[in-house]
């Protein structure tokens, strides 16, 4: 009997090591692995940082590194290009990324970079293009026509004309789910992707309607809201990563959390639908580990790149858990770049001590493609942000017949409007409010909408000082707006060209660049003087209130 037993103990252990190494190759398939080289002409680049989306790494002294990638989660393995260098690009899509295979136990990805003096350099944005084609009521039918034949020449003309290296990046919203997933010959990210044939490598974010929806009755939670990617994935590549630029580190991240739907944001803690402006779990353990790496030696600031913005104002948040986000970012000044507002604004404060400028953007397609116009007033398009100087400085990058405008100025003398331009011009969402007004006898005055303006001084020529009031509407595309959607309303706009009474193309207040002021003296000729965000003066000119 003894040698029964013996013979059924060595079965036992043969069996207990067996399941062992079965249970460790079916955890090595699922973690798997991946690991390469970044090399530069041939040879390794050291102290390249390498992610997964989860997991961080550098390489070594040869260029090479090795990650654990969990294939459940990561769908990439991507490099943090290091200041200095290039890498190519397909179409206009940079290949700092590899694509995971699931379910292959090691993956080799190597990545090749080229050395570029970024010592001055051009960022460039674009935000919510919403290209549509005509497959949305908001949308206009030649929106496809003006971004390839109008918008994306002028990108190229205006940074062949620049002498340094140029980098794009798309803040998100690129089209409109609803148009590309449900409607037929509808415009796609693939679409996007093959339409912008940019001379620059173009980094993109996901915004809100970049995202997928889960199926009717379900939600997305912290463990399950990379799915809503899975479109943006497939189309274009990683949704949140990071890379670098001459002295600054951009992070790039998603944070629109879909719960149910793209639209009806809430920033309640248990909504159960809609989305919220925040960054998840996953990713903000990530950008942890990513910020850790940063080489304090070579960068002052860090750029975030985001769809919705994170400010409200100087004291308020528009982003859940902003302070814990922006913690982060200990001991740099911060920059973000934001859109989603389809308005530019600009704010500027001190965090930990640190400068803290947030620049929101209005949207490249001005309304829809109908116009180059923005609700706001601000001219849509680009914008160009010049590093490397004593300041920053932009400039906008318009289509249409917007392109070259810095400001707009309305007043009773030099740029007679269709009436009487007072105290109360400007306060009403419609123009008949000012048509009303303009019949009484008030005080006579100008409004002035000067783009990307964070501060404003009037000079009167007579020493006299007036009454200046921030946050008017801009009368040209107020009075535009009214008049094509009363066309609209007649049944006389065309077919694929009518205008609606949504709320990302109604007339909106131009947060800080718009300004009404009424002068002490009526006839003194008045010196106007804008300063943007980075305290450069960006527009110098006169105008008079009334003879």
């Amino acid at each position: 009997m003894m040698w029964i037993k013996r013979i059924l103990n060595r079965v036992t252990i043969f069996t207990v090591v067996a399941l062992f190494f079965v249970s460790l190759s079916a955890t090595a398939a699922k973690r798997g692995g991946v690991s390469g080289f970044v090399r530069c002409g041939g040879k390794g680049v050291a102290g390249v940082v390498v992610s997964d989306g989860v997991n961080v790494t550098k390489t070594g002294k040869n260029g090479s590194y090795s990650l654990p990638a969990d294939s459940e989660r990561a769908q990439f393995v991507h490099i943090s290009i290091p200041s200095g260098y290039e890498v190519s690009r397909n179409g206009s899509i940079p290949q700092f990324y590899g694509r995971i295979e699931q379910g292959v136990a090691k993956q080799t990805f190597n990545f090749d970079l080229t050395k570029v003096d970024q010592s001055r350099y051009t960022l460039m944005t674009m935000s919510d293009t919403h290209i549509l084609r005509g497959t949305s009521s908001a949308g206009c039918i030649l929106d496809v026509e003006r971004y390839t034949t109008q918008m994306i020449p002028e990108i190229n003309d205006y940074a062949s004309k620049l002498g340094n290296p140029v980098y794009m990046v798309h803040l998100g919203d690129i089209g409109l789910r609803t148009s590309w997933k449900n409607k037929r010959g509808s415009y796609t990210l693939a679409d996007y992707v093959s339409d912008t044939k940019l001379n620059m490598p173009v980094f993109n974010t996901v915004g809100n309607h970049d995202h997928d929806i889960p199926k009717k009755g379900e939600r997305f939670d912290d463990a399950t809201v990379h799915h809503s990617r899975n479109t943006f994935h497939s189309a274009i590549g990683p949704s949140y990563y990071s890379f670098n630029i001459g002295s600054e580190h951009y992070v790039v991240l998603d944070n629109s959390f879909i719960i149910t739907s793209d639209s009806g944001p809430t920033q309640r803690e248990d909504a159960v639908k809609g989305y919220q402006y925040r960054v998840d779990d996953v990713q903000m353990e990530w950008l942890k580990r990513d910020i850790a790496q940063i080489d304090k030696s070579r960068i002052r600031k860090i750029v975030v790149l985001v769809h919705c913005p994170i400010l409200l104002n100087n004291t308020q948040y528009r982003m859940m858990y902003a302070e814990k986000f922006l913690d982060s970012f200990k001991g740099y000044d911060v920059m973000i770049l934001a859109g989603h507002s389809h308005a530019d604004s600009s704010i500027r404060r001190i965090y930990n001590g640190k400068e803290m400028i947030q620049n929101v953007h209005a949207s490249t397609s001005g309304t829809f493609w109908y116009t180059p116009w923005s609700c706001d007033g601000t001219p849509g398009g680009s914008v160009a942000y010049h590093f490397g100087g004593e300041k920053i400085s932009r400039d906008y990058v318009a289509w249409g017949e917007a392109k070259g405008k810095k400001y707009l100025v309305y007043d009773n003398v030099n740029n007679k409007w269709n009436y009487r331009i007072s105290k109360f011009t400007g306060d009403g969402i419609t123009h008949y409010h000012d048509l009303i007004k303009a019949h009484v006898k008030n005080e006579a005055a100008v409004l002035v909408n000067v783009f990307g303006a964070y501060e404003c001084s009037f000079t009167e020529s007579t020493g006299g000082k007036g009454k200046a009031t921030n946050k008017v509407y801009d009368l040209n595309f107020r009075d535009w707006h009214w008049a094509e959607f009363e066309k609209n309303m007649n049944g006389e706009a065309p077919e694929g060209h009518r205008v609606q009474n949504a709320s990302a193309q109604r007339p909106r207040k131009g947060a800080p660049h718009t300004w009404r002021y009424i002068p002490a003296d009526p006839k003194a000729v008045i010196t106007v003087e804008a300063k943007d965000v980075f305290g450069n003066v960006i527009a110098t000119f006169t105008t008079q209130a009334a003879n």
